[in-house]
């Protein structure tokens, strides 16, 4: 069975341009024209789907694109679409601390105006011992301000809050 660009871009949310740049950079395989109209298969749904997932890995055109035609190759790349598959892994792993990290910062932030609003001021809140924060207070604060990844910022960072 095939299915129109119209049919493609509801099926799957994306755009009727973006699936059109999609086939003009080569990312799309197979998609004929009939009476130049577009016609795509169920195997290109597939391609959308791995597309969308690299794209959403952080990969850029050229990097899909490569995977891409390494798909088109066969066996003969497998360990060639591993190592890009694996590094996409890297890439979403980084991007989900990163995101834990932005959530614990804005629990601790959202904790922190509640307890100003309940007490009238922030002056409570302005401390130099996270030890004398509530039970909460503390969890929050403790699990928004990690170390820093790189041992040379988590010294200067150390340095700046001593003095």
């Amino acid at each position: 069975m095939s299915y129109s660009i119209r049919e493609i871009a509801s099926l799957t949310g994306l755009s009727q341009s973006t699936l059109r740049y999609y086939e003009k950079e080569g990312l799309l395989n197979n998609v004929e024209r009939r009476n130049g109209v577009r016609k795509f298969e169920k195997g290109n749904i597939e391609q959308i789907r791995i597309i969308e997932c690299l794209k959403n890995a952080g990969l850029s055109i050229e990097e899909i694109k490569e995977y891409m035609i390494y798909s088109r190759e066969g066996d003969s790349s497998l360990e060639k679409r591993y190592k890009i598959i694996l590094a996409s892994e890297k890439r979403v792993n980084e991007q989900l601390r990163n995101l834990e990290a932005t959530k614990a910062l804005i629990a601790y932030k959202k904790w922190y105006y509640e307890t100003a609003i309940k007490t009238g001021t922030e002056k409570a809140l302005h401390f130099t011992d996270p030890e004398s924060l509530s039970k909460e207070g503390k969890r929050l604060y403790f699990a928004s301000h990690l170390p820093f990844k790189n041992e040379k910022s988590q010294q200067k960072y150390d340095k700046i809050i001593e003095k």
